[in-house]
């Protein structure tokens, strides 16, 4: 059974919505040895939560700068002991503990990358996966490390977010709380933006930015 406001997405939607592709969404989450146990682990099914959605995010990020998963893993490690939580790559505090915190567990797992070959280097490198990781789009409740919401790219998709407590997580156009799969499939269907304006009773210009989302996900699988 699936907690309220955990949010639930299967491997291709995770995909979708993250750019990562499911093959590396499975091996990093549903192997073995998984690199974190999954929100919804407990329900039997094959598909993650929000939290999982945002720290698979960063992972990402640290594999496309070379970073290997033994790093990854040890650093993940390291910072559930430090926080006590279970998602420490979304944590507040990772802003400024995350560099020290990745830097130890690539010294420590003899990750050879030139860019982060000398401390300063690799100072810098972390900084550049850390920061745009947490700031951009990620809401965290008033004084708290909870996270709450995810906007993928205000300037880019305005008005698009995932909120873990809506539509099981899904985008969703703020203002108006429809899935933007939803109007871009009655648009498909429909052909006109506004009719489907009219059918839903929204703004164009709602319209308008679910298309613009849904239109450029599946152009940004990582590899």
């Amino acid at each position: 059974m699936m907690a309220i406001g955990t949010g639930a997405y299967n491997l291709q939607e995770a995909a979708r919505y993250t750019g990562i592709k499911a093959t590396s969404i499975a091996r990093w989450l549903f192997s073995e040895n998984p690199l974190w146990t999954h929100q919804l682990s407990e329900s039997g099914w094959r598909g993650i939560g929000f939290y999982d959605l945002l720290e698979l995010r960063i992972v990402q990020r640290f594999k496309s700068k070379g970073v290997s998963l033994q790093a990854i893993r040890l650093a993940i490690k390291n910072a559930k002991e430090l926080y006590g939580g279970d998602y420490p790559l979304i944590n507040k505090r990772f802003h400024t503990d995350g560099k020290n915190i990745f830097s130890e567990a690539i010294g420590k797992t003899g990750d050879s990358i030139d860019a982060l070959l000398d401390l300063k280097k690799r100072q810098l490198v972390l900084d550049d996966i850390i920061r745009p990781s947490l700031d951009k789009g990620i809401v965290y409740a008033p004084n708290s490390d909870n996270v709450i919401l995810w906007y993928p790219d205000r300037r880019l998709y305005r008005g698009v977010v995932l909120d873990p407590k809506r539509s099981f997580g899904k985008p969703i156009i703020d203002s108006v709380g429809i899935k933007t799969s939803t109007l871009y499939g009655t648009f498909l269907a429909e052909e006109d933006k506004r009719t489907v304006a009219k059918i839903y009773d929204v703004p164009i210009s709602a319209v308008n930015a679910a298309i613009k989302y849904e239109e450029g996900l599946d152009n940004r699988i990582a590899a």
